[in-house]
């Protein structure tokens, strides 16, 4: 009875283990999908920054930069914030999702005056605003490569303490329950042919 019970363990640990490969293989591809991701996200950032640093310097040359200083003083701020959720992912993990929000008082018209200004700083402030969307979207595949590695950490660790724990104990233990079992069954046969040894013995005698 002991032996089948460790049996259906031992087939139920392959069966786990099975599953977890498949995890990992499934977490493996989802990993390499957000890694492909970085690169073309950084370097959006990096063209969106750079555009808008050059339109500014444009601003710039064209009414000077007290001009462009003047206009800071007295422009309305704009409140950022960045919204996050959680939302169910590959495998029915959270991943997060963040979304920048851009908070402008629309109401009382422009942050500043467009008529003494120059278009290419209107122009420097979008791109800067889509920089800051490159930027927010960076961080959010980072955060979930983040995620998928330390559930791949967690999925590798359960994977070798089956395969490098449990079934080699399974298998030790299961090797030592038979070889028991064959050495009972082998002493039961002798027994069994001494016994009947014995009685023959017993019959011949019997029999003179």
């Amino acid at each position: 009875m002991e032996l089948l019970r460790l049996r259906r363990r031992r087939a139920l640990a392959d069966d786990v283990l099975e599953i977890l490969k498949k995890v990992m293989a499934t977490l493996t591809v989802t990993l390499f999908e957000i890694v492909r991701e970085v690169p073309t996200l950084r370097r959006e950032m990096n063209e969106t920054l750079k555009e808008a640093y050059s339109l500014y310097l444009e601003a710039t040359m064209l009414v000077g930069s007290r001009k462009i200083e003047e206009v800071s003083w007295v422009a309305r701020p704009v409140d950022l914030d960045i919204n996050m959720k959680a939302t169910s992912g590959i495998l029915g993990m959270t991943l997060p999702t963040l979304e920048l929000e851009v908070k402008e008082d629309v109401a009382h018209g422009p942050r500043y005056g467009l008529s003494d200004t120059p278009v290419k700083l209107d122009e420097s402030g979008e791109k800067l605003r889509k920089a800051l969307e490159n930027i927010v979207k960076l961080v959010e595949a980072q955060a979930s490569l983040k995620e998928v590695l330390e559930a791949m950490s967690i999925k590798r660790r359960q994977t070798n303490r089956i395969q490098h724990r449990i079934l080699p104990q399974l298998d030790a233990v299961m090797r030592y329950i038979e070889a028991v079992l064959e050495e009972t069954e082998r002493q039961d046969i002798i027994r069994i042919r001494a016994l009947q040894r014995k009685r023959r013995r017993n019959e011949l005698g019997a029999s003179y």
